[in-house]
């Protein structure tokens, strides 16, 4: 039976389970304290030996949900739609959607070929989501300038 080891380094916690993929049957699971301090390799090491006395995977699957994991910013035309999107989008990839800003969203869909000179607002707090907003504001400007 071909297995698959998946883990998970979560911030307290290294949390893992062997799954056979002919049947999708839950073979073993397995936690263990992430070993942060010292190597975090240690905590995964762990879980990887104590589900491998279940059977030898073929293959092995790791994610982090530390500090919260993923951090999702989503900028789009219509704002209820794009932040589905982005919550779904941070859902399966072990993410979450840290902020929605409308104002963003409604000055992006009012830019047109007459309205080059809007600029998105930006937050200052020097985040992923500034700077991205600030790479938007410098295309609209060739954009203008063109």
């Amino acid at each position: 039976m071909p297995l698959v080891t998946c883990v998970d380094v979560g911030s307290t916690f290294t949390k893992g389970v062997l799954v056979d993929t002919l049947d999708g049957s839950l073979v073993a699971t397995a936690a263990h304290p992430t070993t942060v301090a010292t190597d975090v390799m240690q905590g995964l090491t762990a879980v990887c030996r104590a589900l491998a006395s279940h059977g030898e995977p073929t293959e092995t699957l790791v994610c982090s949900s530390a500090g919260g994991g993923l951090r999702i910013a989503v900028v789009g035309q219509e704002l209820e739609v794009s932040t589905e999107a982005g919550r779904r989008v941070a859902l399966s990839a072990g993410g979450r959607v840290v902020h929605v800003n409308p104002r963003r969203t409604e000055t992006a869909e009012r830019v047109d070929a007459t309205t080059l000179g809007n600029r998105l607002p930006v937050r200052g707090s020097g985040d992923e989501l500034d700077r991205l907003t600030r790479v938007l504001n410098e295309m609209l400007e060739r954009l203008d300038a063109s």
